[in-house]
């Protein structure tokens, strides 16, 4: 899909599977809340900022071109709106969707480009425009920036050595969103998967080891602790940490 992202082609399938969910999740976040809500999707194709740009004119003529078929209500337009409509209907069945809906929610969408090269101090007061949004970048979407309303993550950035740190650091989408859990959804490689699975498991260990120092009384600094990382993976950067083993 990377390849496929950055080439001179069209979009991969992956990515308008995770478009559709992401206009879904608009429709039924508007139903629900009405129109105040911020209802984002973040990109994260890879670091290279020339790459960011070309994602970024793949996906804004790909806008134009489903904004096209809607507003003429063509067969590709009505493929595209039967797909949004089938995922809205998986959500909640009493909502009511039609090809314009689909065209509005889809008008009311803002492209964002956020890197070192664009002015993203504003982002927020942009993002004050139109309720919906897709923020395509990479390192800068790394840390510092606070996405509103974040649901779909879009991310086939792949590091050569894993490092947990960071890894973790590109997960921007914890947070507070019990009310709309069920509209977020996270696309990623099944190598990139797995290495978050993987650290699901040591953050589990970590937890396990505080709750048995709790239970008996011990101060964790004092206790000559292993902190294992999965294979192929490592903490921190080395200027970080002093020892790392890996299990």
């Amino acid at each position: 899909d990377k390849d496929e992202m950055l080439d001179l082609n069209g979009l991969p399938s992956s990515f308008e599977n995770a478009l559709v969910f992401f206009l879904a999740g608009c429709v039924v976040r508007n139903f629900r809340h009405g129109k105040k809500i911020k209802h984002s999707m973040m990109v994260h194709p890879c670091h290279k900022m020339d790459n960011h740009v070309i994602v970024y004119e793949k996906i804004e003529a790909y806008f134009s071109q489903i904004k096209y078929n809607l507003s003429h209500n063509n067969q590709s337009g009505q493929m595209f709106a039967g797909k949004v409509m089938n995922q809205v209907n998986l959500f909640n069945q009493h909502i009511n969707v039609t090809v314009q809906d689909v065209y509005e929610t889809l008008k009311k969408t803002q492209l964002h480009l956020v890197n070192s090269r664009e002015q993203c101090n504003d982002l927020h007061s942009k993002m004050k425009l139109l309720p919906y949004h897709i923020v395509i970048g990479g390192n800068m979407l790394d840390r510092g920036i606070t996405i509103d309303g974040l649901a779909v993550t879009y991310m086939i950035r792949m590091a050569r050595v894993g490092q947990a740190d960071t890894l973790l650091q590109r997960a921007r989408w914890f947070g507070y969103k019990e009310s709309y859990i069920d509209l977020c959804r996270v696309y990623m490689p099944v190598e990139l998967k797995r290495q978050f699975e993987k650290l699901i498991e040591l953050e589990d260990s970590v937890w396990d080891f505080l709750y048995m120092c709790d239970k008996n009384n011990l101060i964790p600094k004092n206790i000559d602790a292993n902190i294992l990382t999965p294979e192929g993976m490592k903490a921190v950067a080395a200027n970080k940490a002093s020892i790392v083993t890996s299990s």
